[in-house]
């Protein structure tokens, strides 16, 4: 099933939403749909929506990317440094998630 849904993942992102726990915890397929669907992030485990590489794939894609929950991430500066440097036009959401923290 691996290949499958890697395969559907890198046609449609939003497909990672069918894709079993586990798969859903594979840091490969992840990635691969980020990249055609970044909120496909909010389907990927939790895991994972809070591991670092994974959000900078994700805001790497597209901005929108930075407005998923980031409490707990290991390295929220340099997260914040890569939006503001792939994204110097768009404001940075982190002072509204400052009251979360």
């Amino acid at each position: 099933t691996h290949e499958i849904v890697m395969t559907a993942v890198k046609e449609d992102g939003a497909a990672l939403s069918f894709a079993s726990n586990r798969l859903k915890d594979n840091e490969a397929i992840v990635i691969e749909a980020i990249k055609q669907y970044v909120l496909a992030l909010g389907h990927a485990s939790e895991r994972l929506r809070d591991n670092d590489a994974i959000i900078m794939a994700a805001i790497k894609r597209n901005w929108f990317a930075f407005v998923f929950p980031r409490e707990r991430l290991k390295d929220k500066e340099a997260i914040e440094d890569e939006y503001d440097t792939n994204f110097p036009h768009h404001p940075n959401p982190a002072p509204n998630q400052a009251s979360h923290e």
